[in-house]
């Protein structure tokens, strides 16, 4: 690994950029490589043509990074992986190329974590952020290390009054990637939104 790859370790979910020997859990949480930050630049530039050719918003994440469960709510997972082939594509659309010189800025704020983002409807203003949501895998039971919430918004023919979406990091380092991993969300008025990633099968 050349200076510049180890100054920009990060933590990869979507195991195309894995190396001889690597299984697809293990991918969850190496150390890129030069040949796998060229991958994921690689699948940016891919999956770019074919968002264009279905008309899909450049801004989705691929279907497995997002569990959408209707009037329960829905998450979204983010990776610094993952930034990569969704800034690959926001950069083409654009007319630019993404780079390495891109790196930096685009992996700062996700370094050694993953994120998820969650909707969910709450019948006042600040029920997010008046709720808990912890992260479940096979052995622990995580807290987010860094979150940011925002108030709730009106939403007619919804089944709460408000939506609202919160952004939560927890520490890469400390998953278990050997079974599937629980989002849950647990609102002040009793509800529960559940979200389970299946970490193994993810690319």
């Amino acid at each position: 690994m050349t200076r510049l790859g180890r100054i920009l370790t990060i933590t990869a979910v979507l195991s195309l950029a894995a190396g001889p020997g690597t299984t697809r859990a293990d991918a969850v949480l190496i150390d890129l490589t030069d040949d796998q930050v060229e991958a994921a630049i690689a699948q940016g530039r891919e999956t770019y043509e074919r968002f264009r050719k279905e008309r899909r918003p450049i801004d989705d994440l691929d279907p497995e990074y997002v569990i959408d469960r209707g009037d329960n709510g829905r998450a979204l997972l983010f990776t610094e992986y993952a930034s990569i082939v969704l800034e690959t594509r926001r950069y083409l659309a654009i007319g630019r190329r993404f780079s390495r010189e891109d790196l930096i800025p685009t992996l700062a704020p996700l370094r050694g974590r993953v994120e998820f983002i969650i909707v969910a409807y709450g019948d006042s203003r600040d029920f997010l952020r008046e709720s808990k949501v912890t992260l479940t895998d096979a052995k622990t039971r995580h807290d987010p290390k860094i979150w940011h919430v925002n108030r709730g918004l009106p939403k007619t023919g919804a089944p709460a009054p408000y939506i609202a979406s919160g952004r939560y990091s927890f520490d890469a380092r400390g998953i278990d990637t050997s079974a599937p991993a629980v989002l849950l969300l647990e609102t002040a008025e009793g509800r529960a939104f559940r979200f389970e990633f299946d970490l193994r099968a993810l690319r």
